[in-house]
């Protein structure tokens, strides 16, 4: 029997992980396994699903065809995210400051999004977003999304941003009611090293969530840093239509009834 203590010491030992639920429960898995990912096998038995791809009514094909044959799986991108803690020492620099120290406080691996946004707070987030070190903008909205491919159906959707297909490596950038409606998504390019700071001169903290996990505060001078993970997490493919097969029977995405001619009308 499994503990997340022995799959953190002993994550290369499973062979197959098997999920009876919804994606949430696929999003469980990405949070233990948090480094090696076995491949994930998904029975679909929650409302809304799009990772969950195969029917529970047939379970027992399913499990023989993937001990007996070859499976096809699908490397789902995750991101890298370290949250860095802003530490005044007692020491003085040059000009009798104190020294700030930036600490690790903790190392994330995420299926889906990296939230960042003002919590309980009645003021708007402000929010440095850097990449590769350099000032991208500073926003000023209820929050910042960052997201994986898989990621792009669920709370960046919601927020506006771009569906992805999952086997497109590529993070997605979305703002939450941002104060500008210049403000639009953007996607960037896996290899762009991001970085989220809550300036000192904000007017308030911040709170991050991992996968809508793990939420903490962001005091100020506080960053996230958001990378590509080089653990993905590998799914069983049911089929190769599966990602259009899902936005257009979950989303109903494009669904419209089709022109008729005036020919038709008449009769």
């Amino acid at each position: 029997y499994w503990t997340n203590k022995f799959i953190e010491q002993h994550d290369v030992f499973f062979d197959l992980v098997v999920t009876l639920g919804g994606d949430g429960t696929v999003m469980f898995v990405s949070s233990i396994f948090q480094k090696h990912v076995p491949p994930v096998l998904s029975f679909a038995l929650g409302s809304l699903g799009f990772l969950t791809n195969f029917k529970f009514e047939a379970f027992q094909d399913s499990l023989n065809s993937v001990k007996n044959h070859k499976v096809k799986t699908n490397l789902r991108f995750r991101l890298e995210c370290k949250l860095f803690r802003r530490i005044e020492t007692d020491e003085l620099n040059e000009d009798g400051n104190k020294i700030v120290k930036m600490k690790l406080n903790g190392t994330f691996h995420v299926l889906n999004e990296l939230t960042v946004d003002r919590g309980p707070s009645p003021f708007l987030s402000m929010l440095e977003l850097y990449g590769n070190d350099s000032l991208m903008t500073v926003a000023q909205a209820d929050g910042l999304i960052v997201a994986t491919p898989t990621g792009s159906t669920a709370y960046s959707l919601s927020a506006g941003g771009s569906l992805l297909y999952p086997t497109v490596n590529a993070i997605a950038v979305t703002p939450i009611c941002p104060h500008t409606l210049s403000f639009r998504p953007i996607i960037l390019p896996d290899t762009i090293k991001l970085k989220i700071k809550v300036p000192v001169k904000s007017r308030n903290s911040a709170w991050v969530a991992f996968d809508g996990k793990n939420k903490m505060e962001l005091q100020r001078g506080d960053y996230v840093s958001v990378g590509a993970s080089q653990y993905w997490f590998p799914t069983v493919e049911a089929r190769e239509t599966e990602f259009i097969d899902s936005i257009s029977r979950q989303l109903n995405w494009n669904a419209r009834e089709q022109q008729k001619s005036f020919t038709h009308m008449l009769s």
